[in-house]
């Protein structure tokens, strides 16, 4: 997740400046997923793991040619923004 933010801050200029790139410590995440957020539980199975996955068999497939992972994610952001599903501030937004 933080890798994605970093995309976003950097991809999609100043429309990007409004994610937050800070990660909290796994330490503070952990109570925080009991007693305060509904959401957070779902995610605190992955806390501390390093997932690695590469697109390399999917390039082997004939007619394959996998998309790079930044593009992906500032293609998805863009289509969020122009539909609407995503709000930023009056002062991000795209003159």
């Amino acid at each position: 997740m933080a890798d994605m933010a970093l995309v976003l801050w950097d991809g999609l200029g100043e429309r990007g400046r409004q994610v937050s790139t800070r990660r909290p410590p796994d330490f503070a995440v952990r109570p925080a997923a009991r007693f305060r957020d509904p959401g957070l539980p779902k995610i605190t199975p992955a806390l501390g793991r390093r997932n690695r996955h590469t697109t390399e068999k999917a390039a082997r497939l004939p007619g394959r040619r996998p998309r790079p992972a930044r593009q992906s994610v500032l293609d998805r952001a863009e289509r969020l923004l122009a539909h609407g599903a995503v709000r930023l501030p009056a002062a991000a937004q795209r003159p």
